[in-house]
């Protein structure tokens, strides 16, 4: 804060004219000379002036919360990066078994998963017939998963089989519409998208156990 010189009405460093008075402030160097409003150094010895001293504090200041807040976003996004890596490797460990993928660490409920889907498109209710019919492994209990499931399962499809999903490939799930019966939820592979279709209507399955 300054004091007015003629009033002795204290006011902010900002203003140059006395708020009280409208006197026009004058500032005292540590030398005793008389600063006008602005100066950044004292004219008779050279120091810098102690408003510019407080300004040129407060951009340090400034300067290193900002680089201290880099530094927390870049640390946090390295960190996030290195748990996605962690957790890819983990999801990539798997045991190829030729005509199913087994993986080391389960996903839920899912530890094996059909390497290549059905080669045909069918409906929902064939799809739930050719899960029952799949013997794969030596396995009868294969099953099409849930919506959730085959989310989990797009998420690593590079790494869950061979087969090459083409634009607008979809699969079936289990999950039927609460609202319609008649209608069940099905994920594109191309880009992971969600949709939901009569029951009647033909996409690919791919089964788990």
């Amino acid at each position: 804060m300054a004091v007015c010189a003629k009033c002795k009405e204290t006011f902010s460093d900002d203003f140059i004219f006395c708020p009280n008075c409208g006197k026009q402030r004058e500032d005292k160097c540590i030398c005793g000379a008389t600063l006008s409003p602005g100066m950044r150094y004292c004219g008779k010895c050279g120091k810098i002036t102690q408003i510019e001293a407080k300004r040129q504090e407060e951009k340090r200041r400034i300067a290193e919360e900002l680089e201290e807040l880099k530094r927390l976003i870049e640390e946090k996004r390295r960190s996030a990066l290195e748990e996605k890596e962690r957790e890819q490797r983990r999801l990539a460990a798997k045991v190829d078994r030729g005509d199913y993928i087994e993986l080391i660490h389960p996903i839920g409920n899912i530890r094996m998963i059909e390497k290549v889907c059905s080669p045909n498109q069918m409906t929902w209710y064939d799809a739930l017939r050719y899960a029952k019919n799949l013997r794969k492994g030596g396995f009868s209990d294969w099953r099409v998963p849930t919506k959730e499931e085959l989310l989990e399962i797009y998420e690593i499809k590079d790494i869950c089989g061979n087969r090459i999903f083409a634009d607008n490939c979809c699969f079936w799930s289990s999950s039927t519409d609460v609202y319609d019966t008649n209608r069940a939820w099905g994920v594109y592979f191309d880009d992971g998208g969600v949709y939901i279709r009569n029951k009647t209507y033909d996409s690919y399955v791919r089964c788990v156990r």
